[in-house]
């Protein structure tokens, strides 16, 4: 996506700052090159086992969104909770100025959209607290052993993925619950794969995009320009 493009609505997920992997100088060398009216941060943007581990990088990333959060800024920012920041709504609110919703709606270029980070349809995490956060404290240290996220993460992540049908599960869950918001399109996170899919049932035609995550290399994020097209890009 060239730096000139206008963007409306920029929409990141799954950055888990504080974390091994966290990657705050390439997220704000992102913000830095584009300009946008919206900022949705889809959840899972701080990772709750390490919150007392933010380094500068993520500190400075954290003062940036928080200028950006300004209301003199021109920027609308929207914090949406995950599975992994959920509990820090009090410490999100004091750092940044914001409230956490659990999901977001909005109109663009006659359109409706709507954002949900997708825990919600996860069965998995909803039945099983404990073994989740077992695994977690497994991926962390899986993470320092591939800081950059190349090959043992990305490998590990999907098969993940794959065993807990995450990407299918959460696919469904979320153009269902679009359908009772009357919703055009719907974006989540939560399964660190990105993804597009068309759902269309003759009662209704819903745009489903997962954002992917920023744990990988390439990290995936997505955008939605002036004129209301949707956009999943990579950041190399």
């Amino acid at each position: 996506m060239s730096p000139h493009t206008k963007i409306d609505t920029l929409i990141l997920s799954d950055t888990h700052l504080g974390s091994p992997v966290g990657k705050a100088r390439q997220i704000a060398s992102l913000l830095k090159q584009h300009k946008f009216k919206r900022l949705i941060l889809l959840g899972d943007i701080i990772d709750n086992s390490a919150f007392d581990h933010l380094d500068k990088d993520h500190l400075s990333f954290m003062e940036m969104i928080r200028k950006l959060a300004a209301p003199e800024s021109g920027c609308e920012v929207i914090w949406i909770s995950g599975n992994h920041d959920r509990k820090m709504r009090g410490s999100v609110k004091k750092l940044i100025g914001i409230p956490v919703h659990e999901h977001y709606a909005w109109e663009h270029n006659h359109k409706k959209f709507l954002a949900v980070h997708g825990d919600q349809f996860d069965g998995f995490i909803e039945s099983n607290s404990r073994t989740n956060a077992m695994a977690h404290s497994f991926f962390l240290y899986l993470q320092r052993l591939d800081p950059k996220g190349q090959h043992l993460i990305k490998y590990v992540d999907r098969s993940n993925a794959f065993l807990r049908r995450l990407s299918k599960k959460v696919s469904t869950g979320a153009i269902a619950y679009a359908k009772t918001q009357d919703a055009e399109i719907v974006f989540c996170g939560h399964t660190h794969v990105p993804m597009e899919k068309i759902h269309n049932d003759g009662d209704s035609h819903i745009h489903y995009v997962n954002v992917g995550c920023w744990t990988h290399t390439p990290s995936t994020f997505a955008a939605i320009d002036d004129k209301g097209n949707v956009m999943l890009e990579k950041y190399v």
